[in-house]
């Protein structure tokens, strides 16, 4: 029950206010972070029931046509992409960004349901990265293995909820979802605690990130090329492996 009292109303997003500096591409960003936790605690023992009722409310007005004090942020930050043109003013042009608005409410139902379709949560969620104009090699690969959980090994589980962890704490740290993901992230173990988080470590002089990637060992240096080469399908010597060393 601890995760259903959790089910707050809207954190970041009471109303359009809340939208002063925010870019369409911070709104997309807080769809895509927030959808992927959802994906990943419908999964739990310990937080499906809570993914549930968040769904269930995140569709109690399934219009998404506007910011409402009651709903979700997921529902409030849908609305604002679902009628981009309204908001314009305040995030910007969305360009070819837009939100695939049929899936994400059948996706909704399905998690509200408690169904399982790993085939379309696959299809939805890479429709839902394309859509929003999402363009991070980390956060594909971590997107491919939360859509195909079941089939997870352990250790691909803490990678991918790790990085997603770090994902939120950076672009969506005041979302309705941060604290229940960071509670199921802590009840599960699924949080590597040792893993060099790239949304600071991109921002850091080379020198820093030489710093870590000496200090991070090779555990650390395996991570990074299972993210790389594993989870997203190819090897690119070129790609930053700063998750798991902070090493190329």
């Amino acid at each position: 029950m601890g995760f259903i009292k959790d089910l707050y109303e809207s954190k970041a997003l009471r109303n359009p206010r809340g939208l002063s500096n925010m870019s369409a591409e911070q709104v997309a960003e807080n769809i895509y972070m927030n959808v992927l936790s959802l994906q990943a605690m419908r999964h739990d023992p310990n937080s499906m029931k809570f993914a549930q009722e968040y769904a269930k409310k995140t569709m109690m007005n399934p219009s998404f046509d506007n910011i409402r004090t009651t709903a979700t942020d997921l529902h409030n930050w849908v609305a604002v992409f679902n009628q981009a043109d309204r908001y314009a003013d305040k995030i910007g042009p969305t360009g070819r960004a837009n939100i695939p608005i049929l899936q994400f409410k059948q996706y909704l139902r399905q998690v509200s349901s408690g169904k399982m379709n790993p085939n379309f949560d696959k299809q939805f969620l890479m429709s839902l990265e394309r859509n929003l104009g999402i363009h991070n090699a980390q956060y594909s690969a971590t997107r491919r293995l939360l859509s195909d959980w079941n089939r997870l090994y352990g250790s691909e589980r803490k990678l991918s909820t790790t990085r997603l962890l770090q994902a939120i704490r950076a672009k969506s740290a005041r979302s309705d979802l941060r604290g229940p993901y960071e509670k199921f992230v802590r009840q599960g173990g699924y949080e590597i605690k040792d893993a060099i988080n790239p949304e600071i470590a991109k921002k850091s002089s080379f020198g820093k990130k030489a710093a870590i990637a000496a200090a991070s060992g090779a555990a650390g240096y395996w991570l990074g090329k299972k993210l790389a080469k594993g989870i997203t399908g190819y090897q690119d010597t070129d790609f930053d492996y700063t998750f798991g060393t902070g090493k190329k």
